[in-house]
């Protein structure tokens, strides 16, 4: 059961005063030491009585809790991992999956199963092969995401963003797929400029603005309302078109 802090701070306070009394009353009344003996003597005494209890207040109060319980979290990150690792060993397929556990990834077995199965397949089609890299990562790419960013002719948007899809395209920019009709680019998209450049109908709509008021996550996309389609930017990328 957790004491509240100004518990602790009382009984804190209440030994620290027993402690120096009492240590006075000892050096100086039953050892009757006086001069630097008793300086020495008191001086010792309150560190070593003293200490313990200033620990006790660090450890109770919210840092040293929160310092506590993260060098806990870690020594056991550390002993899963280790774990991991040792289970992972042994295998030439497993163990290329041992960088991504030493960074704290979680790699259950149903996952690596699965992604054991994935590394064949994206070793065996050519221009997916590259992708194994991604997947030994902890990125998992789907078969259709993959042929989306290295065919260029490939589009998903609806025909209202298609000229800016078309456009990222052909200048060598690789958006990211992100289900039916949605694309994402690490770009900062430059909205007067698109709508000027591709005279983007009435139905598209750009969206900028700060998805919660606690982070620096903005929804930055250009949106066909009669669609259901988007083209997402990063609001803090790079501009574009330059």
């Amino acid at each position: 059961m957790l004491v509240p802090m100004r518990w602790v701070v009382i009984a804190v306070s209440l030994y620290l005063v027993a402690a120096i009394a009492g240590t006075c009353y000892v050096v100086i009344e039953v050892l009757d030491l006086a001069g630097l003996a008793q300086d020495l003597a008191i001086g010792v005494a309150l560190v070593v009585l003293v200490a313990p209890a200033l620990w006790l207040l660090w450890r109770c109060s919210p840092t040293g809790a929160r310092a506590v319980d993260r060098a806990h979290w870690q020594r056991h990150e550390q002993e899963r991992v280790a774990r991991r690792v040792a289970e992972l060993r042994g295998d030439a397929q497993r163990e290329r999956f041992i960088p991504l556990v030493e960074r704290g990834f979680v790699l259950d077995d149903a996952r690596l199963a699965r992604w054991l199965v994935r590394l064949g397949e994206l070793e065996a089609v050519p221009h997916r092969h590259p992708y194994v890299a991604e997947l030994l990562a902890g990125r998992e790419l789907s078969d259709e995401q993959i042929d989306y960013r290295e065919f260029p002719e490939r589009l998903a948007t609806c025909p209202h963003l298609q000229p800016v899809e078309q456009a990222l395209k052909r200048e060598g920019q690789r958006p990211d797929l992100h289900g039916a009709r949605h694309v994402h680019i690490g770009r900062q998209l430059q909205f007067d400029e698109l709508r000027r450049r591709f005279n983007l109908g009435e139905s598209v709509v750009a969206i900028d603005q700060q998805a919660h008021p606690r982070d620096d996550d903005v929804d930055h996309r250009l949106h066909c309302t009669a669609c259901d389609s988007d083209i997402r930017g990063d609001a803090w990328g790079r501009p574009w078109p330059e």
